[in-house]
């Protein structure tokens, strides 16, 4: 199977028409609906989606923001820039002027299990029948201890 991969509507229209399947990295909802309406206009109606999504986890609120933005703020800059450039100095300069304030609106901010639980819920729907979670912030051993305390209790998936 080959997965063609977009950033775009464009891209993911042209995608529709040769690809096997699409994958794509989380946006704000509405342009991620403009994107699978494009892909599955042009040839994707039955083909598989798949999506990258990037959260960024911590204890508290702060700390993720904190990390987001440190680690991630590139998540801001637009995806036609995006995918023009070509080192880190380059991503650097992009996302240079990238608030802390403004990570929040592109990266979700993971505290508890429900939130993370919600958010591939919120992705499913859009009809991605796969969804890969992608921790930005640089505590990955923090981040699976989470994982198995708050994302493997059944109690927390039946509501």
């Amino acid at each position: 199977m080959l997965l063609g991969a977009a950033l775009t509507k464009q891209t993911a229209a042209w995608i529709g028409e040769w690809a096997d399947g699409m994958v794509t990295v989380r946006k704000p909802m509405n342009e991620m609906k403009q994107m699978l309406e494009a892909f599955r206009t042009s040839g994707g109606a039955k083909k598989p989606l798949a999506l990258q999504v990037q959260v960024s986890w911590a204890p508290t609120i702060d700390e993720a923001r904190m990390a987001a933005w440190h680690e991630w703020r590139n998540a801001a800059v637009k995806p036609d820039l995006l995918a023009e450039l070509k080192t880190p100095a380059e991503f650097d300069a992009a996302s240079r002027e990238v608030t802390l304030e403004e990570i929040d609106n592109f990266i979700p901010l993971i505290t508890r299990g429900t939130e993370l639980f919600d958010l591939v819920e919120e992705c499913a729907a859009c009809g991605f029948e796969e969804v890969y979670i992608h921790n930005v912030s640089r505590d990955q051993h923090g981040f699976m201890r989470f994982v198995a305390e708050q994302m493997f209790r059944p109690e927390l998936r039946n509501g």
